[in-house]
């Protein structure tokens, strides 16, 4: 049986790349018309099955945009993931682009999967690490790119973030406020440059403080913080616990529950994202906003950008810290 070609092999066959394969199936005006020519004839000798996104196509100004999230060892994109893909597929209809979200561990097999079916005519890469997968670099060196956080592999790529070194620091400079003198950090992988920029904050306003401090990285699940909390000795419960990611907090809470440590007379918490559910929690948790829905504006208007030919900019989004009910019985900090 005679294998089906993909927008890969037109790539190798009319030597252009697989983004310009893509955009004159698309009829996008950014190719030259010898080139367009030349890419077209080879479609028409080998009988070339277009995919179903570029036969629907309405609108010739269309674009359709990968959001790439990476699978992190755990079952599910977590829910500040949706709520942020929520908000960027409210800015992107603003443009009339479609998007295509896409979760991935960046395996050879998932990014030949991107490429082969040639979906993408740009990306928003929702995770980076500080070295890149061959696949995330490839992606990201052959599609216009805007990534949440700095990339390392391609500096001159826009990105969006908030400054979450500061972000980390002032939550601490909370707790201390608040009378805490040992506090613990629970963190993701150092794999992520998100990650180390939280722990350079963490460490350094530990040791301005003068606090007494654990950092325990690799919690990935809300089920990892259960069981760290709950193996705890006696001796190691702290005054204060940030976790990083809301949903892991939920883990935090229920082992206090379990061991019946009082929230916040005994033990106060702090979440990282700011997802809205986090206000419904019992207790109510104090958190860091991330304002994902800025973020998503941004990210867009980036994009944008290099849709239309002008230089995109990077920018950072202010976050804030919510006041709640497991740091505060009567939410009263002032920034």
């Amino acid at each position: 049986m005679k294998k089906s070609l993909t927008i890969k092999d037109i790539s190798e066959l009319s030597g252009v790349s697989v983004r310009t394969v893509s955009r004159v199936i698309n009829n996008h005006p950014n190719v030259s018309p010898k080139t367009r020519e030349k890419v077209q004839e080879i479609l028409n000798e080998t009988n070339f099955n277009v995919n179903i996104f570029a036969k629907n196509l309405r609108v010739k100004s269309i674009y359709h945009v990968i959001v790439s999230v990476e699978n992190q060892n755990t079952p599910y994109i977590g829910q500040w993931y949706m709520n942020l893909f929520q908000s960027l597929n409210k800015f992107a209809k603003k443009y009339g682009y479609n998007l295509i979200l896409h979760q991935v561990n960046h395996s050879d097999e998932d990014c030949n999967s991107i490429f082969s079916q040639g979906l993408g005519d740009g990306l928003l890469q929702l995770n980076t690490r500080k070295k890149p997968s061959r696949c995330q670099a490839q992606l990201d060196l052959s599609l216009p790119t805007v990534t949440l956080g700095k990339t390392l592999v391609n500096r001159s790529i826009p990105y969006v973030d908030i400054d979450n070194y500061d972000a980390i620091f002032n939550a601490v400079s909370y707790l201390k406020q608040l009378g805490c003198k040992s506090i613990q950090f629970y963190l993701g992988s150092l794999d992520y440059t998100v990650n180390e920029e939280r722990q350079q904050g963490f460490l350094d306003s530990v040791s301005q403080h003068k606090l007494e401090f654990e950092l325990f990285t690799d919690i990935r699940t809300f089920e990892d913080a259960y069981n760290l909390v709950m193996n705890l000795p006696e001796e190691k419960i702290p005054d204060g616990i940030i976790i990083s990611g809301d949903e892991k907090s939920i883990g935090v809470l229920k082992a206090l529950r379990m061991r019946k440590i009082s929230i916040p007379d005994k033990v106060k918490v702090i979440g990282f994202d700011g997802i809205p559910i986090s206000e419904y929690f019992s207790p109510s948790l104090t958190t860091i906003n991330q304002n994902s829905s800025e973020i998503a504006e941004a990210m867009i208007e980036s994009l944008r950008d290099i849709f239309e030919g002008r230089l995109p900019k990077s920018k950072i989004i202010k976050s804030n810290l919510v006041i709640r009910e497991t740091t505060e019985h009567t939410a009263n900090y002032k920034e």
